[in-house]
């Protein structure tokens, strides 16, 4: 219990429940059973909110949207491929992803690109043109590696390999999960090139 003393049954008192979570229920709201602390039930907003963005960011994405709007409600935000759509997020807890257009996707495209001073690497699907493209008008014009047409997961995969390789480094990106400072790219370059093996050697140098 926070509150130093009673407040009245209508008030909401400050109360820690027994996960150390903070919440201000109502007496009112407790006898009734409702005053359940939201974090431990999975409705608190602020966490929704917060895991929401994290989990759009970890799928490649970007959250348009300024404030949480319910866990029931479409948010509009831009996925991987640069698409602008609206996603309900009770439905991304559910695994159906962020993206309609992307739904049913092979992602069978790995890239490395590089502006003055940052590199940014991903995966794409198909023709890789239009996603480079969109990162040469962000500054990135210089192609590094672009590999096409690889099997089965194996771009995902390189993808957090690389991603492993420099959080183990202590590498921090400057900006959502694949921007970097340019100092990344010679480690960036070297679990590609290991990744790929042969098929790296033959086509990954542009």
């Amino acid at each position: 219990m926070m509150e130093p003393e009673w407040l009245g049954k209508a008030k909401p008192h400050r109360i820690i429940c027994r996960k150390g979570h903070p919440f201000s229920p109502t007496p009112n709201n407790i006898r009734t059973g409702s005053g359940r602390c939201l974090r431990c039930v999975g409705i608190d907003p602020v966490a929704c909110w917060e895991w929401f963005k994290a989990r759009v960011e970890e799928l490649g994405g970007l959250v348009v949207e300024s404030a949480w709007l319910g866990d029931g409600t479409a948010h509009q935000l831009i996925c991987r491929e640069g698409h602008q759509t609206k996603t309900i997020p009770s439905s991304v807890k559910q695994g159906q992803g962020i993206c309609r257009r992307c739904a049913g996707k092979t992602w069978d495209v790995f890239y490395v690109v590089e502006s003055a001073n940052h590199v940014k690497f991903g995966i794409t699907s198909g023709d890789p043109r239009p996603r480079l493209r969109t990162h040469a008008k962000d500054g990135f014009t210089v192609e590094l590696r672009v590999i096409r047409d690889l099997p089965g997961d194996f771009a995902p995969d390189l993808e957090a390999s690389v991603r492993l390789a420099l959080a183990d480094e202590g590498l921090k990106p400057v900006r959502g999960r694949e921007y970097f400072p340019s100092v990344a790219t010679p480690l960036i370059l070297s679990i590609v090139d290991q990744g790929l093996g042969e098929i790296g050697r033959q086509v990954a140098s542009l």
